[in-house]
């Protein structure tokens, strides 16, 4: 079947963090490729009130039955994300 890996991720830790601090996280898609797509990760900290940690994740769509080659993002994924982050993440390159 079709479904997603997680082909690469990257965080950068600005200051540490301790209990009891509540944080806030967050995630949004900034690229959509043809078979992948970047998801942005924020961590914020109610105690210190800033940014703690922010990375991005690169998932790949593949194709499992087929060797793990990747594969186009399905239509309904695509339209999920559009919906959520936004439809200039189709719009081509300049």
């Amino acid at each position: 079947g079709i479904g997603p890996i997680l082909a690469r991720v990257e965080v950068e830790f600005l200051a540490p963090v301790a209990f009891p601090d509540q944080l806030l996280a967050s995630a949004a898609v900034v690229r959509l490729g043809n078979s992948s797509f970047t998801l942005r990760h924020r961590l914020w900290s109610s105690a210190q009130q800033r940014l703690v940690a922010r990375g991005d994740g690169v998932i790949v769509m593949v194709d499992y039955g087929g060797g793990g080659r990747p594969v186009s993002v399905p239509e309904p994924v695509r339209a999920a994300i559009r919906a959520l982050d936004g439809e200039e993440l189709d719009a081509p390159r300049k």
